[in-house]
């Protein structure tokens, strides 16, 4: 409330599809979240989990649990449609909805390109005029534009299995 919603970017990531997490899961949190954020933020971007490598071997964990999941996120047969749903939630919120870094674009579907380091953005909220480059350390289909992280890796205690910026919870387990 305090710095309002045009400082405030939601993102909704990654999008994670399994036999616990499906299409209707993520409409159903989706579609929560956008009516509990919608007065909060003016922007929400979304992006499908990418299978690093790190990644891949945490996934083998959930899958000795219970978990599936499909060999590529983005050939999944019901994605195209979720993620059509939703753009169409985001609008009905009131919310722009962007990608983060779709190597393929998801302008079909109702979802712009995004930049979660938007130079547009920062020279709106500051009123400065600044041209701004590409971060070219950021993947190929990244729209982020150069700055300073200031976290430091390996640090979240939050242990998500599919973070690629994380050990994981292992880090944190007392000794």
């Amino acid at each position: 409330d305090r710095i309002g919603p045009d400082r405030v970017v939601w993102r909704y990531d990654p999008i994670i599809l399994s036999n616990r997490t499906d299409a209707d899961f993520h409409r159903r949190e989706f579609g929560r979240l956008c009516r509990e954020l919608s007065s909060a933020t003016k922007r929400v971007i979304v992006s499908v989990i990418d299978y690093y490598g790190k990644t891949r071997a945490a996934f083998r964990t959930l899958e000795a649990a219970g978990f599936r999941f499909p060999a590529d996120p983005l050939k999944d047969p019901g994605l195209e449609a979720l993620l059509r749903d939703l753009a169409t939630m985001a609008r009905d919120a009131g919310l722009e909805i962007q990608s983060c870094a779709e190597p393929n674009g998801l302008t079909s579907l109702g979802i712009s390109p995004g930049r979660c380091i938007d130079g547009d953005l920062v020279n709106r909220l500051c009123g400065t005029t600044r041209r701004w480059r590409k971060d070219p350390h950021q993947r190929k289909a990244c729209g982020c534009v150069v700055s300073k992280d200031i976290g430091i890796n390996n640090t979240c205690p939050a242990g998500c299995v599919y973070c690629y910026a994380t050990r994981g919870v292992e880090m944190w387990r007392p000794a």
